[in-house]
């Protein structure tokens, strides 16, 4: 009982976004799947799929994993990242992250999932997949 009145007053207490510049730290949800936003500096973030994040294949293949930066004017982009391993070689998949709007205690996220590598030694890419708008709902 306790742990949900904290929770409960913690959550209410905190201020809406309203802009990109605000504090963004928390977790998120979009199409169902949930999203942890963690500040790792003055204005750097970190973002983790808090849900199986994994593709099938025989191939080892980590979670997303989206690195984001403010600018001077608050305006936040960056990159994500996905992790493919062959054996013993790794292939890093990345491909750029835009967040267009902070209103309403949502997130309006341009992205795509990077893809798999079409070789893995040397790595290599064939065309970056389409992005699509998400909008990411403050928990």
């Amino acid at each position: 009982m306790k742990a949900a009145l904290l929770a409960l007053v913690c959550a209410c207490s905190r201020s809406p976004i309203t802009s990109c510049a605000d504090d963004l730290r928390g977790t998120y949800t979009a199409d169902g799947k949930h999203w942890m936003v963690i500040e790792t500096g003055r204005a750097t973030f970190e973002v983790y799929p808090l849900f199986d994040d994994s593709l099938p294949g025989g191939d080892e293949i980590g979670p997303r994993v989206i690195d984001l930066a403010r600018d001077e004017r608050g305006a936040l982009a960056g990159t994500v990242h996905r992790r493919f391993m062959r054996k013993k070689v790794a292939c890093v998949s990345t491909l750029p992250v835009h967040v267009t709007a902070c209103t309403n205690d949502a997130l309006e996220v341009i992205t795509a999932d990077p893809p798999p590598p079409l070789a893995f030694e040397p790595c290599s890419w064939g065309r970056p997949p389409d992005t699509h708008v998400e909008r990411w709902q403050r928990d």
